[in-house]
């Protein structure tokens, strides 16, 4: 099993002002553990501050109890490829989630969360540079494709 620690971000809702709007940013707070597949060898080192400093990128923040949604995720993933896709999941059980991950044969490594509370069983963001949300969305949303596309094209 392949765990690196990694200080990865926790991410919290906050308002701030930018420009005389409300924008809402998301903040790093605290350390998590990095999980791979068992069967994935990565070549190149992932660390979280690469991820955060793109134009755009996919946050996406579960419990454990919904991993089963990183499977709708998979198709984009792959597609999409210039974009981050940074996924934190809310969990003590770093064997269960590393064995949902080579279930699914989920394409990119996760950061685990041991401390997570249960505020949301699943959220997805789309943030610019700045870690502004540009939007809240998930697969199952008609223009998600859409805006995936968009912003690939932007990048």
């Amino acid at each position: 099993m392949l765990i690196v620690i990694v200080i990865c971000v926790f991410f919290i809702v906050r308002s701030s002002k930018s420009n005389s709007e409300d924008k809402k940013v998301l903040e790093m707070k605290m350390d998590c553990d990095i999980l791979y597949r068992r069967d994935t060898i990565y070549t190149s080192s992932y660390t979280l501050q690469e991820l955060i400093n793109h134009k755009y990128k996919v946050v996406i923040v579960l419990d454990q109890r919904v991993i089963s949604v990183l499977k709708d995720w998979r198709y984009y993933i792959k597609k999409y490829d210039n974009i981050p896709f940074i996924i934190y999941v809310g969990s003590k059980n770093k064997e269960y989630i590393q064995g949902c991950l080579e279930k699914f044969d989920f394409p990119i490594p996760v950061f685990i969360d041991k401390e997570y509370t249960d505020d949301y069983l699943f959220i997805s963001y789309i943030l610019n540079e700045k870690n502004e949300v540009i939007d809240v969305t998930n697969p199952t949303m008609p223009n998600f494709g859409k805006t995936l596309k968009k912003i690939s094209a932007e990048m």
